[in-house]
């Protein structure tokens, strides 16, 4: 049983320190080449509860960069910006 709760702690926690480092390779980015990144996230909400999601949408948010997410929820209700929504291979 340790070793299950074991496993599913280091599993967040490496799945947290991968959404930082896109933060920070983006921002090195941002500073070393004077360019702004384009984040392309894929299904974000599956991945993270609704505080997890509230602070990455904020941090996102911040650095005015263009973010593109994927997913069958949005996970930035509240989040400014164009959406796209596509049924049956379809935009509505």
């Amino acid at each position: 049983m340790v070793a299950a709760g074991i496993d599913l702690v280091t599993g967040v926690v490496a799945h947290v320190a991968s959404r930082l480092a896109i933060l920070a390779a983006g921002r090195l980015i941002r500073e070393r080449l004077r360019l702004s990144p384009i984040l392309l996230l894929d299904d974000i909400a599956a991945e993270l509860d609704a505080e997890g999601r509230s602070l990455l949408g904020d941090a996102l948010a911040a650095t005015g960069w263009q973010v593109f997410v994927t997913g069958t929820e949005d996970p930035f209700p509240s989040a400014e910006g164009a959406r796209w929504n596509m049924q049956q291979g379809e935009f509505e």
